[in-house]
């Protein structure tokens, strides 16, 4: 675990990176939304590499709220994080997660309504291709069940191609993950 974001592109960690590569293994990473924009040159300087973003790159589904007077600001920018996360999603070598978003939601209703608009830029953002639903198990469990996360994904892509669908929830993480 890094304790700044300046340490992501250290030697070392750009050499044991491009080892897993050479290994056909990935690396899953969840940062702070403010760090986002240190992690494309660290997916560039690793071509071989396989990354997954985890947990929707930490967003806030708050910065997609229409209005912040009940439930405060978000703890990052909506338009930041949008640039950020489209770098990320320029580089071939990337998946997004698509988790957390329930466990980082505290304080208002988790509903469709509410975490569709920051789920929806990330499978928007990365494409079908390269998103995969993740559990956050056991730590969605602080919110709500797994079943409930579940559904509510469900709900949220309904209106997408059973195809994706079948991406989203299956194929797209037995390809990355070389299962």
């Amino acid at each position: 675990s890094f304790k700044s974001q300046d340490e992501i592109l250290n030697n070392q960690v750009v050499k044991n990176v491009r080892v897993l590569g050479r290994m056909n293994m990935s690396l899953d990473f969840s940062i702070p939304p403010g760090w986002l924009h240190s992690i494309p040159e660290l997916i560039r300087l690793c071509p071989d590499t396989r990354f997954i973003l985890e947990h929707c790159g930490n967003v806030d589904p708050k910065a997609f709220f229409k209005s912040e007077a009940l439930l405060g600001k978000p703890d990052h920018d909506r338009e930041q994080w949008i640039a950020d996360m489209k770098a990320i999603a320029s580089e071939r070598n990337v998946a997004c997660g698509i988790s957390g978003v329930v466990t980082r939601s505290p304080g208002y209703p988790l509903t469709v309504n509410n975490l569709a608009p920051a789920i929806n830029h990330c499978l928007d953002i990365f494409g079908p291709d390269r998103v995969m639903f993740a559990s956050d198990w056991p730590w969605c469990l602080k919110s709500m069940e797994l079943r409930s996360w579940v559904n509510i994904l469900k709900k949220v892509v309904v209106n997408r191609s059973y195809q994706d669908q079948k991406k989203l929830f299956h194929d797209n993480a037995l390809k990355f993950y070389n299962i």
